[in-house]
Formats: C-alpha cells, structure tokens, sequence
C-alpha cells in the first residue's frame, strides 16, 4: 500500500505485489515485472535482522516500480532486432548471396542466425551490465524510501546491512 501511495504511477504499471518464499536452497532475492518478489528459502539461513530482510524486500520492490525488467528486455528486444537487420546485410556485403544458390544454403542460414543470435545475447548483456549498477543505486534509494514512510530508521537500515555484510563476507 505504501508503494502506491509512494509512487501513484505504479498503479497503471501492477495492481498489486506479490510476495512468495521459494524452496530454494541458495541465498536471495529476486523479482518480476509484474510485481512478484522472491525470497529464496536459503536467506533464512543467514539469521539476517528485520532491516536487513525488509531492506532486501524493499529493494526488489525498487527494481519493479524503477522498471527494470522492463528495460532490460527492452534492450534484449533491440540488440535482437538489430542482430536480425544487421546481420543479413553483412552477409550480402561479404558475399553470402552466392551461399543463397548453392546447396548448403541451409547450414549457412544456420550458422549466420546462431552468429546472430550471440551477437545479440552478449550485446544485450554487456549493456544491461553497464547500466545495472545504476540500476541497483535506484532500487536502493526507492528501498530506504519506502521503508521511510513505513518508520523505519535509515540509520538502524544501513547499521543493519553493514553488520549483515560482515556476516556475510561480502556485499551481494
């Protein structure tokens, strides 16, 4: 409720948030687009405090109402747009259109689309790794505001996440 109070957008975006705890042996979290958080059964393991695991909730509600899910299947979608329009012209460039007559017109479509195809995996992923980190700083920021107008102490959050971080060995 406070997500939409907070953000009134996030309205048209999702009615509402899904939380749901999975049989999941490792440790984290993780969401969708269309409102669900995850909270992997393994974080129970952990004995991570009540601002941590609020912190942790918060901030993969962060993500959806930042949309980004949205903007990295986007950009999955553009790199494969591109690798489909891109990729026949260079064929044509280098001399395919010969291939195109012969018999193993086959095998070189095939090779030519799986060229394409990780030409637009690794694409996609480079970008969406260079911008993730701003990403992450958004989905904090919203995290500490929701958990603001829910009364929640920025100061006893960030206490919390640096002892959880100790614990933890590192900062993931």
């Amino acid at each position: 409720q406070s997500a939409f109070e907070t953000y009134p957008d996030l309205a048209k975006q999702l009615s509402r948030f899904e939380f749901v705890i999975a049989e999941k042996s490792g440790s984290g979290t993780v969401s969708s687009a269309a409102g669900t958080v995850v909270i992997f059964r393994g974080i129970q393991k952990m004995h991570l405090g009540d601002e941590t695991l609020a912190f942790l909730i918060a901030r993969e509600m962060g993500h959806v109402i930042g949309r980004h899910h949205d903007e990295n299947a986007a950009t999955s979608i553009l790199f494969s747009v591109l690798a489909s329009v891109f990729m026949p012209i260079s064929n044509l460039l280098n001399g395919s259109a010969a291939l195109a007559q012969t018999a193993s017109t086959s095998s070189a479509t095939a090779a030519s689309a799986a060229v394409a195809s990780a030409a637009s995996f690794v694409g996609s992923k480079i970008t969406i790794e260079s911008y993730k980190s701003d990403q992450s700083r958004e989905a904090d920021a919203v995290a500490l505001n929701l958990l603001g107008k829910l009364g929640w102490s920025r100061k006893n959050i960030a206490e919390a996440l640096v002892t959880d971080t100790r614990v933890m060995g590192d900062d993931s």
